[in-house]
């Protein structure tokens, strides 16, 4: 694990050098870290320095679709079960992209804890996209007790989202269908 640790700062101190090479390298290799950069990654993307904060982005994001590549799922669940527990310390907007992130490997370890975020109003979209993408009755099951406690707002594009995994909603129609205002189009002059 000692021989980890300092590979993974190495790769965090390649993300803060100044020279561009230097921090694309750091992206070229983040993968081979799997799971253990996850955590180091999310601490530096929420550090002050646009540069390397955008980097320790991309390192994330190369890695959750490298770990959601056909073949790759030994990495999946650990690299899902760290963004999830990442989720109860970033920042908001680097909650935001974790959920994204999320939605592309989330499993049912992962629905409660992205359930969660529905409540939040900064976040709630997010976290409803999130579990639309997820393929896994859990999340259907959360976007359905979502339905049933949300605010009238919300209950529209909670809607949406089960309409899209295939579930007949009633009372709450697709927003886009209804008329915001009164048009004479279709009567009679």
């Amino acid at each position: 694990m000692e021989n980890t640790q300092i590979k993974i700062d190495d790769l965090l101190a390649k993300l803060n050098n100044a020279d561009e090479k230097i921090r694309v390298s750091a992206l070229d290799e983040c993968v081979k870290y799997g799971a253990a950069a996850i955590r180091p990654l999310v601490e530096t993307s929420d550090k002050p320095g646009f540069e390397t904060a955008r980097m320790a982005k991309r390192c994330l994001w190369k890695i959750v679709r490298y770990c959601s590549a056909p073949g790759e799922d030994k990495f999946r669940k650990s690299v899902c079960s760290e963004l999830t527990t990442s989720l109860k310390t970033a920042s908001t907007s680097l909650k935001r992209e974790i959920l994204w992130m999320l939605s592309e490997i989330g499993d049912d370890d992962s629905i409660p804890v992205i359930a969660e975020f529905l409540k939040d109003k900064d976040l709630r979209d997010d976290a409803r996209c999130s579990l639309q993408r997820i393929p896994s009755r859990k999340a259907l099951k959360a976007l359905e007790d979502a339905l049933k406690t949300a605010d009238e707002e919300f209950k529209y594009a909670i809607a949406d989202s089960l309409r899209a995994k295939g579930v007949d909603v009633k009372n709450y129609p697709t927003k886009k269908l209804t008329p915001v205002k009164q048009t004479s189009v279709g009567k009679k002059a």
